[in-house]
């Protein structure tokens, strides 16, 4: 009788160890789905089972009850690799979306502080790099910036207010830098 039975060699089932990583990772997966904003999840075409969880679990609280909605939606997901990897794809996505505004926040307080601390030919440098900036408009903050940053011979009321003026001029410039790289950006 067992030689009726032939077992491939190649084949081998998952270890008990190996299924319960997978399903924690699927966990994870749903984890970081439902906390995504509900815009995006809406915006996945599909219509079944999973998905009306995921908006459930999405609404819910962090609770233990939330826990075994994630895990239901885990073994749910399981069953449907389509489904699976239409998730990843977005979760992917809003990644490389996070990680492209979190460039271009570091790009943006680099040119702040290599143009407030330099000279006016960094503004002519930035200008240079990027067409749609207001050159007039940084030159004018940075003149601003530096006649503020004088303080000397100034009572301590009069350098209070002068350092809350430099800290009104610094978010002016950094949203004035900002908005000048994502417009040379998307174009």
């Amino acid at each position: 009788m067992s030689e009726d039975l032939q077992y491939d060699e190649d084949f081998e089932l998952p270890s008990k160890s190996e299924l319960k990583r997978q399903q924690s990772e699927l966990q994870n997966l749903v984890g970081e789905i439902i906390e995504l904003p509900k815009n995006s999840l809406e915006a996945l075409e599909n219509s079944g089972q999973a998905m009306q969880e995921i908006l459930v679990a999405a609404d819910m609280s962090p609770s233990s009850a939330r826990n075994r909605q994630v895990r239901f939606i885990a073994k749910l997901i399981g069953k449907e690799p389509e489904f699976l990897s239409e998730l990843q794809k977005l979760i992917e996505k809003t990644q490389q979306a996070k990680q492209q505004n979190a460039n271009q926040l570091h790009l943006a307080e680099y040119w702040r502080e290599k143009l407030l601390a330099g000279e006016d030919q960094e503004v002519f440098e930035f200008c240079e790099k990027f067409k749609e900036a207001d050159n007039q408009r940084l030159r004018q903050l940075r003149r601003e910036y530096l006649k503020y940053s004088r303080t000397d011979g100034l009572s301590q009321k009069q350098v209070s207010s002068s350092e809350q003026r430099q800290k009104e001029i610094r978010r002016k410039f950094f949203k004035l830098v900002s908005e000048s790289i994502q417009s040379s950006e998307s174009h």
